[in-house]
């Protein structure tokens, strides 16, 4: 009889090894499996479910998901009238959220945990460096650009850039020994090389994660001042030149990304009201733009935040419950729900996450996911390095709720949340990350 633990985190392992890697193989390998990439990810899905729902056992589980069901339903099926079908199928947005957590508790905290701990930080190692040669390739077919999203594929510049930070970041954190500044520096040089792809695909934000990269590996103690008149300046040679690196790779000029006018362009655009006539004029017009999302207008972030509450009123709709799950979602199976299909313009392109829950389940399902997230950074850490490995996870979510639907992703929240709760739950090989013990370790590969 095949043990309980392999089977369930062999099913685990290879099902998040397939998103990771789907992307890049049926875009670039073998072209063919494109047209199984909904299936594949359904699959995924009803994965995650089985998983999720088997091992949600305490108490906070169980009130995430349950609040989840309450708002979908009344949202969805009471005040917005929708099909159970479209119901079912918005729901899959969220399993990530609801499940990932149950989940790898489930592994980390049973007596396999140092099996499964030293297998995540492999998967998350592998992970770094499959990124050289599909980033590689990428670059020289495509040019630095959205195209260059490493193994997850087209698209997928900024997810792929905003995981090789987090796990990097990670990884080194287990081997950082902070009165050895420089010293650590050195013997954990190779996980550095491992952010090179992140220069190769014009990802703006990559700048803001360098940043907070090498702030979040100076020590967080009062005791600790007196060493950062070396240590700052230190860091802010290191991190002017990978700047620089990164603009020369990516042929920006700094003094027009660093401008106020190119951020607020960025983020808003001309004006609000000619985005959005622009937008209209393409969807009932016809209107020709040149556009590499193919014929619509991509209004920017902050631009849909603000329109929003005046497509709410227009609908009828409630900003209090949101428009019902299953918005972004629609194929020729399942269909769009009215609300998509009149907005098309407003839902398509980038998305915060901000604007993606208010748009299904409103400010209460805002209010939820907010607490779902903070009750997750609220257990005590049980590794010296734990406060800095939440400020990072903490800064990359507060950053994405306003950048990116980064959340709807399986992958993206198994690898975050497993960050996370590594500063809960460690391997007993890890002593150097235990409070008052030394740290040590320069090998790159995580222990046994």
């Amino acid at each position: 009889m095949v043990e309980k633990y392999l089977l369930y985190s062999r099913i685990f392992f290879v099902t998040l090894w397939v998103m990771l890697t789907f992307g890049f193989v049926s875009q670039e390998m073998i072209t063919p499996l494109k047209s199984l990439h909904v299936a594949v990810f359904l699959i995924a899905d009803a994965i995650f479910l089985w998983l999720g729902v088997m091992f949600v056992k305490n108490r906070r589980d169980i009130t995430v998901l349950a609040i989840f069901l309450i708002l979908g339903i009344i949202s969805s099926i009471i005040l917005n009238r929708e099909g159970l079908v479209i119901t079912l199928n918005g729901t899959r947005t969220y399993f990530g959220l609801i499940f990932a957590i149950p989940i790898l508790r489930h592994f980390m905290s049973g007596k396999n945990a140092d099996r499964f701990i030293s297998s995540f930080d492999k998967l998350l190692l592998y992970f770094l460096i499959l990124q050289i040669p599909c980033v590689a390739w990428q670059f020289m077919k495509y040019g630095a650009g959205d195209r260059v999203g490493g193994s997850l594929g087209d698209w997928s510049s900024g997810m792929v850039s905003a995981l090789i930070y987090a796990s990097s970041f990670y990884l080194v954190s287990k081997r950082w020994d902070y009165s050895d500044f420089a010293g650590s520096l050195r013997r954990n040089y190779l996980y550095f090389l491992l952010l090179l792809p992140t220069f190769f695909n014009e990802t703006k934000a990559s700048f803001l994660y360098l940043v907070a990269f090498f702030l979040l590996l100076l020590p967080l103690k009062i005791k600790m001042v007196k060493q950062l008149i070396w240590i700052l300046p230190l860091m802010l040679v290191v991190i002017s030149g990978l700047g620089i690196l990164y603009l020369k790779v990516t042929d920006q000029d700094a003094d027009r990304v660093l401008s106020y006018e190119f951020v607020n362009q960025y983020l808003f655009g001309e004006s609000t009201e000619h985005v959005v006539n622009v937008a209209l004029a393409v969807e009932d017009d016809g209107l020709e733009v040149d556009d590499t999302w193919g014929n619509i207008i991509d209004i920017p972030r902050f631009s849909k935040l603000i329109v929003l509450p005046s497509i709410f009123k227009e609908s009828h709709k409630s900003m209090l419950w949101g428009a019902g799950l299953g918005q972004f979602k629609g194929t020729n199976v399942v269909g769009f729900t009215p609300f998509s299909k009149r907005y098309i313009w407003l839902l398509r392109g980038s998305k915060p996450w901000i604007f993606y829950i208010i748009v299904e389940l409103g400010i209460l399902g805002l209010i939820w996911n907010l607490w779902l997230l903070l009750s997750m950074f609220s257990p005590r850490s049980i590794v010296t390095n734990g406060l800095n490995i939440k400020f990072f996870v903490g800064f990359q979510l507060l950053f994405l709720f306003f950048y990116s639907d980064a959340l709807i992703n399986l992958y993206y929240c198994s690898i975050m949340f497993y960050i996370l709760l590594g500063t809960q739950y460690t391997s007993k090989d890890d002593i150097h990350l235990k409070k008052d013990e030394e740290q040590s370790g320069t090998t790159l590969l995580p222990a046994e």
